[in-house]
């Protein structure tokens, strides 16, 4: 907290808060002895989140002060974050390698460990085949599965008007699990007729069978049957419209920004001969 410039008198307050603190456990109604941690933060304390941001921007900035990661125009990124989750990003597996090791050096000097089981690599080459990027889509696909399967006896209950299950079932739960982080994905045809055959199951859940005069039994809806009935977007369109307000997000930053910076961003090098490979 010193080296960010954090005054004295708010790391003395921080000080006195988590020093000399007792616990105690419950269960059933009753309390253990009291006790004392010396390591690690209070679940729940409102100072926890702050104090653990503060100590993994201190591990962050010893790979920037490396100089290590990739240049995108004036910017070098070596590590990006979201909570306490990582990406160590470089040109090559060396530099990967020295980044990694340096955030696991740092990282115990403050009582952190690198989970091994959940640190993966992954290589972006030219020869490679991109589509088994969609293994992060895969499972997407499999949560809203389970997401669709667990709601099967609402989407079929007749306590519910159609109206329901589109906006309280289809809108609120099932298709934002299954369009997690949209904006970015690589949308191929493949990919846009997964999303269709997924979203019209759904939907002709939700619609029910129909009973066919002319053919004297019951048989299951069209998909344009459903989709007059429901109303509900195309998701690909969907899908489309949340990555147009994504870039326009982008676009209104500042040009100091990296987001903006890896939108506009020239590589260097040249593109291998031939057509390019479809995705």
């Amino acid at each position: 907290m010193y080296e960010f410039g954090i005054p004295s008198k708010l790391i003395s307050m921080t000080k006195v808060c988590m020093n000399g603190t007792k616990y105690q456990v419950r269960v059933d109604n009753v309390l253990s002895e009291e006790f004392q941690v010396v390591t690690g933060l209070k679940q729940g304390d409102a100072l926890s989140p702050l104090l653990f941001n503060i100590a993994l921007e201190k591990v962050v900035r010893s790979i920037q002060r490396d100089n290590y990661g990739i240049d995108i125009d004036t910017n070098k990124i070596g590590i990006l974050g979201f909570t306490d989750d990582l990406n160590i990003v470089g040109d090559d597996g060396k530099s990967v390698a020295q980044s990694t090791t340096t955030l696991i050096n740092e990282a115990k000097t403050i009582g952190l460990n690198v989970n091994d089981n959940k640190t993966k690599v992954m290589e972006l080459l030219p020869e490679n085949n991109h589509v088994d990027n969609i293994v992060i889509q895969g499972h997407t696909f499999e949560k809203a599965e389970k997401a669709s399967f667990s709601l099967t006896k609402y989407l079929k209950s007749k306590l519910f008007s159609r109206r329901t299950k589109v906006h309280l079932f289809y809108t609120t739960i099932i298709r934002p699990t299954l369009t997690y982080g949209c904006e970015v994905w690589p949308l191929t045809f493949k990919m846009e007729q997964k999303l269709m055959s997924f979203e019209n199951k759904i939907l002709r859940i939700i619609c029910g069978p129909v009973y066919d005069n002319d053919l004297g039994c019951w048989r299951r809806r069209t998909n344009k049957e459903t989709r007059d009935l429901t109303g509900v977007q195309r998701i690909t369109n969907f899908v489309k419209t949340q990555r147009i307000k994504w870039f326009g997000h982008v676009m209104r930053r500042s040009n100091s920004d990296y987001l903006k910076a890896a939108v506009e961003w020239k590589p260097t090098g040249k593109r291998p001969r031939g057509r390019p490979k479809k995705r």
